[in-house]
């Protein structure tokens, strides 16, 4: 897979845990959900989720909070803290690959499918099912050339009331494949046609691959996007929301806030309410991880997906006895080292 959209899923796997809970964010207790939460670090061997009920949380403004009538309440902001400030906010340029350009654009960004933040499955997002050869979706034909459909959800719209279409999809792969961009145009390079319809859209591959699982993770609106300078208008704003928050400020060197999408299309399979349940995040930006864990332990932040140590692991460990709930698990990224001596070193194996 291209490093770009491998390194976004890979984050997608450590940090959706967390998003998870804040999508649905307020409706685990009666009292309208004050809960502080750490995102799994992404470790080599080992992640850390800590769950800590705060007295007060601070964030660069206040938000209000409503009750919804029946089911689960409205209201309250979470504060996410990390090392890393973005480049950019746009993945689709120099920088967008950067983890926190992920971790902040999941608040807003949407497409063909999205992790589970409970089971890391993969499971649909703006598609009403994910494709497979099982349920006719992806179809391998006499030629030797794959044909992929996306059925696109009736429910999905923008931030703004657009519908989410086809021609979105279509947008977005022109976007990809334009020679002046520096996106990694791997396996997207292997569709040899497209055809857009009002909530479909089709592509046929030149040939199978299982790849195709990861395609058109992240959707670009056309009619707001089309017309402008892709590369420097959308560094320090972002288009139409497709997620559950859109893009409200950012105050550069401390914090970016996106607060609710009142448009968002989700909703709560349990009570049937719109979700988002809060009304804002703000990603703050803390250099040191010392920091990062002294603002955790006096409750000025809800997340925080600290650099792996066990320094650090053990910690948030500490905090269990003041009612944090600490989850350490194996992580996604794999490290291996080797040695090779000997004449033959620099020669291949013609049967590796």
């Amino acid at each position: 897979m291209n490093r770009l959209w491998r390194s976004r899923k890979v984050l997608w796997m450590a940090v959706l845990l967390a998003f998870a809970m804040i999508v649905t964010a307020c409706g685990d207790s009666d009292e309208g959900g004050d809960e502080t939460t750490a995102a799994p670090t992404t470790a080599a061997e080992e992640d850390t989720t800590t769950t800590e009920a705060p007295e007060t949380t601070e964030a660069p403004e206040t938000t209000t909070t409503t009750e919804a009538e029946v089911g689960k309440q409205y209201g309250g902001e979470v504060v996410v803290a990390d090392d890393q400030e973005p480049p950019t906010l746009n993945w689709a340029v120099p920088g967008g690959d950067n983890a926190i350009v992920t971790l902040v654009g999941q608040s807003y960004w949407a497409g063909v499918q999205e992790i589970d933040g409970f089971t890391l499955e993969l499971i649909p997002e703006l598609v009403t099912e994910l494709p497979t050869v099982g349920n006719g979706g992806v179809t391998v034909n006499d030629d030797g050339t794959m044909t992929v459909n996306y059925q696109i959800r009736d429910e999905a719209i923008w931030s703004d009331g657009t519908p989410i279409s086809g021609d979105d999809f279509q947008f977005t792969y022109d976007i990809i494949m334009d020679p002046e961009l520096p996106v990694t145009k791997q396996v997207y390079e292997d569709i040899i046609s497209t055809e857009a319809g009002e909530k479909t859209f089709t592509y046929t591959l030149a040939q199978p691959t299982a790849q195709y699982e990861l395609l058109f993770g992240t959707i670009i609106p056309k009619h707001a996007v089309e017309g402008s300078d892709f590369t420097s208008d959308w560094n320090e704003t972002m288009w139409p929301s497709a997620g559950g928050f859109v893009f409200d400020s950012w105050q550069k060197g401390e914090f970016i806030k996106v607060v609710r999408n009142e448009n968002y299309w989700k909703v709560d399979a349990e009570t049937g309410q719109q979700l988002p349940y809060l009304d804002s995040v703000v990603f703050r930006f803390i250099p040191e991880t010392e920091s990062i864990i002294t603002a955790f332990k006096g409750r000025e932040v809800d997340v925080i997906q600290p650099p792996p140590a066990t320094e650090t692991i053990e910690a948030l460990q500490a905090l269990e006895s003041e009612g944090a709930i600490v989850e350490v698990l194996s992580g996604p990224v794999w490290e291996h080292l080797n040695f090779q001596f000997g004449p033959g070193r620099l020669e291949r194996n013609p049967d590796s």
